[in-house]
């Protein structure tokens, strides 16, 4: 919460020295008030709750290789939404990053293995 206040105070001042005024509030219309809603609910609790819940679940590790998937799961995601291209550079691109987190995940699961049950693959790890 500090960090987004902390932007905002500044990205607030940055917009007064530049324009000369405060910034304006959106307009008080149903359809952006739902999308600014929309947004802060996803990115939010959808996304930092999901990351919580990942950390807890399956460890750092896991959650840190799950993390190489954010780039090509964005590309399909202005594809589908927004009727973006994709090259063949950002096909390559994706399938070497399901590539690694598929290689990556396996030698998680084999650590996990190794260390029995009740062990997490951080711990194996370590």
């Amino acid at each position: 919460m500090w960090q987004l206040l902390a932007a905002a105070a500044l990205f607030a001042l940055a917009s007064a020295l530049r324009t000369g005024h405060a910034p304006a509030l959106p307009r008080f219309e149903p359809d952006i008030w739902r999308a600014i809603a929309f947004l802060v609910v996803l990115s939010s609790f959808g996304g930092y709750g999901f990351y919580i819940a990942c950390l807890r679940q399956r460890g750092v590790t896991y959650t840190a290789v799950m993390f190489y998937l954010t780039p090509p799961c964005a590309m399909l995601w202005a594809a589908l939404q927004f009727g973006d291209g994709v090259d063949t550079a950002g096909w390559i691109g994706g399938g070497l990053a399901a590539l690694g987190v598929m290689l990556a995940l396996r030698v998680v699961g084999q650590r996990r293995e190794d260390a029995g049950p009740g062990a997490s693959a951080d711990a194996a790890a370590g």
